[in-house]
């Protein structure tokens, strides 16, 4: 546990870092937050794992950055999301960790835009399975979402995510756990 103490800190002083001049907020191009319900609704001898998800994003439009590279119709961005889940069921526990991934809006239609998204990074529960001999976890998700513009800045995000998580074979057993939920949030263009 002194471990995820160590994590949950160097969690929070990147987000303050990004308060510097160095590297400030505004060298991105978006920060969202996100929350909702997910559920794995098969672990061995234990009920329901239910999480109430909270993701911090940020994103860069990288899309001139890959052209050339590849040839996908649409804007390309890179995110890195942060993410403090607190788990609601079998026990009360708690989840964090940072993934880096990409999100793809192939058009814009009117007011809403259409995106695919997958990422993928290190995390720690504090939640015991039988399917996982570590708590610290490499977490991998893939969604669809649906972003509505409220005006230029403004949007609300509304998302299906399926996410897995296990211990890249580093400790047996290993047999991984995955959710499937909805999240929704707002996010402000800078």
């Amino acid at each position: 546990m002194k471990l995820g103490y160590v994590f949950l800190s160097l969690f929070w002083i990147w987000v303050f870092s990004f308060s510097s001049n160095s590297y400030a907020l505004t060298d991105w191009d978006y920060f969202c937050i996100l929350s909702g319900y997910m559920v794995e609704d098969e672990l061995a001898d234990k009920d329901d794992y239910e999480i109430v998800p909270v993701f911090l994003e940020v994103g860069r439009d990288i899309t001139d950055w890959i052209e050339g590279r590849i040839h996908l119709p649409g804007k390309i961005f890179f995110e890195l999301e942060g993410f403090v889940n607190p788990v609601i069921g079998p026990d009360n526990n708690v989840e964090f960790g940072l993934n880096l991934g990409l999100r793809w809006q192939p058009f814009q239609w009117r007011r809403l835009r259409p995106y695919l998204k997958a990422g993928t990074g290190p995390g720690y529960t504090t939640q015991h399975t039988n399917e996982q001999a570590t708590q610290w976890n490499f977490f991998s998700f893939a969604g669809v979402g649906l972003e509505w513009n409220i005006d230029k800045r403004k949007s609300l995000l509304f998302e299906y995510r399926y996410r897995h998580f296990s211990n890249a074979s580093i400790k047996k057993p290993n047999k991984g756990v995955n959710h499937q939920g909805i999240v929704a949030g707002m996010k402000v263009q800078f």
